[in-house]
């Protein structure tokens, strides 16, 4: 809405066409991303996780000696939130565990060795868990 207004504004000001192409062109593929990706559905899946998680916390901070069934009950209930959360992403696991290796002091070769095409994707792709838990564990 924001760059279409803006889009809107140049053309009555008289801007340069090139610029109302750019911004146009900016506007459609923010669209696309948007629409392909749905930003706004994994932020609201995001904040019922949050919710869900807080509640069973809350559950279980009202609770002062847990009986077996409680505890039965609760673990339960997270497993079923789980069910809801996106796909692991084991490269992301990775990345992380290279950045605490680094953030801690320890030799680099701890790290865990991984090709520029898969950092970039570790946000979007789920990489092969099996073949990066071998690498983990080999390092």
């Amino acid at each position: 809405l924001l760059f279409g207004s803006s889009t809107f504004v140049g053309v009555l000001q008289g801007l340069n066409v090139w610029i109302i192409a750019l911004l146009g062109i900016v506007i459609a593929a923010s669209a696309a991303i948007d629409l392909a990706v749905g930003f706004a559905n994994k932020a609201n899946k995001h904040a019922d996780l949050s919710r869900q998680f807080n509640d069973l916390e809350q559950a279980i901070n009202l609770v002062d000696d847990p009986a077996r069934n409680d505890i039965i009950s609760w673990t339960n209930r997270r497993l079923e939130i789980e069910k809801g959360e996106p796909p692991k992403k084991p490269v992301l696991d990775v990345l992380i565990h290279n950045e605490l290796i680094r953030a801690r002091g320890h030799p680099k070769e701890e790290m865990v060795k991984l090709s520029a095409w898969r950092r970039r994707t570790a946000q979007f792709l789920t990489g092969n868990e099996e073949k990066l838990r071998k690498m983990m564990d080999s390092s």
